[in-house]
């Protein structure tokens, strides 16, 4: 299972450069395809883990989904409540995201979760992600495909195809996959995948 101590190090020393001051640029493309092609309502119960300070968590909140924010660092909480504890529908969570409890959510928005994790963890959390969705609930994924300056260690670690197919392939079924350039700024990643995979029912 993934470390506590190293991300409560990297909050307290104010080294969070994933951070961009607001949702994500894609995350609402992500959401219009998961509704046309995934049928994803906006009465969806929706959990994002790894939320920080809780940009996409509310963005979605504000859109009218019932959304459940969870982080493992204290300090992320605390500041995502600082900015985001007044939003309706959105419920702000300190705990590790492997503790969560089975068949509860219509979709999970991974906005950089996966690709933060120690490659050996990735089948962990995929397998918990099956297990906290809902039956045909959806996996949206915005995952780092490439960064410049490129580099083998992390985190943040890079996902080729392969690895994603290997990862998701066999219990879930693919509703859409693109790629394309990350317009976050300023970002050492280049290039994102924009991933919804359905839980086979």
């Amino acid at each position: 299972m993934e470390q506590k101590e190293p991300w409560q190090e990297r909050w307290r020393s104010g080294r969070t450069g994933w951070d961009h001051g607001d949702a994500h640029p894609a995350l609402f493309e992500i959401m219009a395809i998961a509704s046309r092609e995934g049928g994803l309502s906006k009465a969806a119960r929706v959990v994002v883990p790894g939320c920080g300070r809780g940009h996409e968590a509310a963005a979605l909140a504000e859109s009218g989904y019932t959304v459940t924010a969870l982080d493992f660092v204290d300090e992320a909480i605390q500041q995502a409540l600082s900015l985001y504890e007044h939003v309706p529908g959105l419920t702000f969570k300190a705990q590790d995201f492997f503790l969560e409890e089975p068949d509860q959510y219509d979709a999970l928005v991974d906005r950089a979760m996966l690709c933060a994790l120690q490659p050996d963890h990735r089948h962990e959390y995929v397998a918990k992600v099956s297990e906290i969705l809902k039956p045909e609930g959806l996996f949206l994924g915005i995952l780092f495909a490439e960064q410049d300056p490129p580099r083998d260690e992390g985190p943040p670690f890079m996902l080729n195809e392969a690895q994603i197919e290997a990862l998701f392939g066999s219990g879930f079924d693919l509703v859409s996959w693109e790629s394309q350039p990350n317009r976050a700024t300023p970002s050492i990643i280049t290039r994102e995948w924009l991933c919804v995979w359905r839980k086979k029912s």
